[in-house]
């Protein structure tokens, strides 16, 4: 109740549950515990990405080096390829931008989420995907590890990555935001014009 920025010490905790209209139902709680995080200010640390499969020249890698130049490619055949990111802490995260090499991408896929790296949730899934730039919210979520895993087969060749960023709740909190970034990714006059800051008129 106070002023200060933190609390110096906590005493108690106190989980208040209401049903905000009709609904019913139990919450269950089990082996809480405190868990100490990093500073807010402390830089993140590099995320470290891993594959399926890929060649010694296109490692999983060079998909998260911020270099659109590069890309993580998979080997040629294997049907269900992944690529699964470790951003070394948990991270708040808003959204992800994928970057596919035109004909190389996967058509379905899902962007699971992890705080381990062995348990995923699925938090998104793509059908039909053309390839290029896919920008995909995630609304308010938290994850350490972030992947992307087949849902069909790839292509003959192998799928190739050039880019994939996770952004933080700052880049969409909401959905309108979203989509002003998928709008300035996009030819102008395929979104409305508020999207791009601009009056209707």
């Amino acid at each position: 109740p106070r002023a200060a920025p933190s609390p110096p010490h906590v005493a108690a905790i106190e989980f208040a549950i209401t049903a905000g209209s009709g609904g019913k139902g139990t919450v269950w709680l089990d082996d809480f515990t405190l868990e100490p995080l990093p500073p807010a200010d402390a830089p993140a640390p590099p995320p470290v990405a891993r594959a399926s499969s890929a060649s010694k020249s296109t490692p999983a890698a060079l998909a998260v080096d911020a270099d659109s130049l590069s890309a993580w490619r998979s080997k040629a055949g294997e049907k269900r390829p992944w690529i699964a990111v470790d951003y070394g802490t948990p991270r708040d995260l808003s959204g992800l931008t994928l970057r596919w090499l035109p004909g190389a991408q996967l058509s379905d896929y899902a962007v699971e989420l992890s705080e381990d790296g062995v348990s995923y949730r699925s938090a998104r899934e793509v059908r039909g995907g053309n390839g290029g730039w896919d920008p995909i919210f995630l609304g308010d979520a938290e994850a350490r590890f972030v992947r992307v895993r087949a849902l069909s087969d790839a292509p003959a060749k192998g799928v190739v990555l050039a880019d994939l960023q996770a952004h933080g709740p700052e880049w969409a909190p909401d959905l309108n935001a979203f989509f002003r970034h998928v709008a300035d990714g996009a030819p102008r006059g395929l979104y409305p014009r508020a999207y791009a800051g601009q009056q209707s008129y």
